[in-house]
């Protein structure tokens, strides 16, 4: 399966600047997981379109074995410290049936095609595994976040996916159980160039030519001039969970 173009292109460019200037996930999310059993020594997890490593990272310490899952090659360079990382798609996935505890898929699933990825996740893992979508979200309710927001997608055109409706209701439609919903707080610092960064790391603005992207940033840049440093950058992290049913 081809990963979208603009994903492809954007971050082809941007993986170096995504790592440093991407946030980590709070550790709620990793006790949401151990909480459910899949998460803990010697479970198998797979990290599907693990990007730069963000959330593999912070799997592999609670002692499962984690593998990354990962179509680009530049992503899958930056994937530091990863014992192990295949390539692949969500649609795609390079592993036998039923052989997972868990499947992780953070910032990534508004770039699948979800009903035929949601088909593979649950081929891969075993009855009673478990599938975890995860977003961090910039708050939009701060005036000066939103205008962020607003910024990029202008200069981009708008956003080149469409969020897929409740991702609650395509866990149940793939057939998953206990689903459930949950958001947490997540409490980010930034400095002004850290909020420029964070721009240039988003897939659509680092996948325009170089005046579009450079005007962009400018107007993010001139959005926290004055700001005094270290601020606040407000996120929240939804966390959408699904179980497999028993055999």
């Amino acid at each position: 399966m081809a990963v979208h173009q603009v994903a492809a292109l954007g971050f082809g460019r941007a993986h170096e600047v995504y790592e440093r200037a991407r946030p980590g996930y709070p550790q709620g999310v990793l006790e949401l997981l151990s909480a459910t059993g899949a998460l803990a020594p010697g479970r198998l997890v797979l990290d599907v379109a693990a990007g730069t490593g963000k959330l593999t990272r912070q799997l592999s310490p609670t002692g499962a074995a984690v593998v990354a899952v990962e179509p680009l090659a530049s992503m899958r360079e930056a994937l530091v410290g990863t014992p192990l990382v295949v390539a692949g798609t969500a649609e795609a996935l390079p592993l036998r049936p039923g052989c997972a505890d868990l499947v992780t898929v953070a910032q990534a699933f508004h770039w699948f095609q979800p009903v035929p990825a949601l088909a593979e996740m649950v081929r891969v893992l075993r009855p009673g595994g478990w599938l975890v979508l995860v977003w961090n979200e910039r708050d939009e309710s701060v005036p000066w976040v939103k205008a962020f927001g607003d910024v990029i997608e202008r200069h981009a055109g708008g956003r080149p996916y469409t969020r897929t409706g409740d991702p609650g209701a395509l866990l149940r439609a793939a057939g998953l159980e206990a689903v459930a919903n949950t958001r947490l707080d997540h409490h980010l610092e930034s400095t002004r160039a850290g909020v420029v960064e964070r721009a240039a790391s988003t897939s659509y603005v680092a996948a325009l030519p170089a005046d579009r992207r450079d005007a962009a940033l400018a107007e993010v840049a001139a959005l926290v001039e004055g700001f005094a440093e270290p601020f606040p950058f407000p996120h929240v992290t939804d966390v959408h969970l699904g179980r497999v049913p028993a055999a």
